[in-house]
């Protein structure tokens, strides 16, 4: 079998022992009998060898959104011989595409699919499919498959799909009467993967202090509801009114884009001793 024969090869580069190979322009193997192409998992695990080169041909991290068709993209030139793919986390084949046939327990279960670029197809996403998978593109008999690790993640987006502001009733903006000192908390509820929420001012130039800034991350099941609580003091001048914005920062807020905003009123005629 194909993969066999270069799992051979790749004992022969270690040990120095000669291998025998087929032929160039070999057809002794009728195409019509796909079946006699299945893999068993010790031949698909053989085809694994990796190669550090190319690294551009697929993303080694990608993201798939829990309840949807996924696509693990990889961008392979179609003058492949074929392109296998395992799921390392399980240790196990996913499937072997040869001369356009598609074979292996993941395509025959309906779970996996895959496109001629090599790129990996998950009918439903859950978040058991979250997991390392190695994809090999097998260029000739004669050459050593290129493979990737590919870090496949879950995402779920937060209901609603904004930061949900104690005192805003379900509104991405809104206007709340506020002190001077007082305090702001806002909210994401049901995301995936957590992130990391931030209190600012939404123009540089306004004069605003946050303090005691109170994170919280509560896990529910496959995802996360994150609050942030934060004093605020503006009695370092005087002000009718000012814009702040809660939004996501650091890891994984690339990942969405959450951000609510809020107008701030306060009375300065009742405290005019800010003048």
């Amino acid at each position: 079998m194909v993969l066999a024969e270069w799992h051979a090869a790749q004992d022969a580069a270690c040990t120095g022992s000669p291998v025998a190979t087929p032929a160039v322009g070999d057809t002794s193997r009728a195409p019509s009998q796909p079946a006699q192409e299945t893999l068993n998992s010790a031949e698909f695990t053989e085809s694994t060898s990796h190669n550090p080169f190319g690294l551009s041909e697929c993303s080694l991290v990608q993201y798939l959104e829990i309840g949807r068709m996924g696509l693990v993209h990889c961008s392979f030139k179609e003058n492949y011989l074929a392109v296998a793919w395992y799921n390392v986390n399980e240790m196990k084949p996913i499937l072997l595409y040869k001369d356009g046939v598609k074979t292996g327990d993941g395509f025959d279960s309906g779970e996996f699919d895959i496109y001629p670029n090599g790129s990996l197809v998950i009918r439903n996403v859950t978040m058991n499919y979250e997991s390392v998978y190695t994809v090999s593109k097998i260029l000739s008999r004669l050459e050593l498959p290129v493979s990737y690790d590919i870090n496949v993640h879950t995402t779920v987006d937060p209901m609603p799909a904004f930061p949900l502001v104690d005192g805003c009733n379900y509104q991405q903006y809104c206007v709340l009467e506020k002190e001077p000192r007082d305090v702001l908390t806002c909210s994401v509820l049901g995301i995936r993967p957590d992130v990391t929420l931030e209190w600012r001012a939404f123009r540089q130039e306004t004069l605003i202090v946050f303090t005691q800034h109170a994170f919280k991350v509560t896990q529910k099941g496959d995802v996360y509801d994150v609050s942030l609580t934060v004093n605020f003091d503006i009695t370092v001048a005087a002000q009718d009114k000012i814009t702040v914005e809660c939004h996501a920062v650091g890891e994984n807020s690339e990942l969405f884009s959450l951000s609510t905003k809020v107008d701030l009123l306060f009375n300065n005629g009742k405290y005019g001793w800010l003048n």
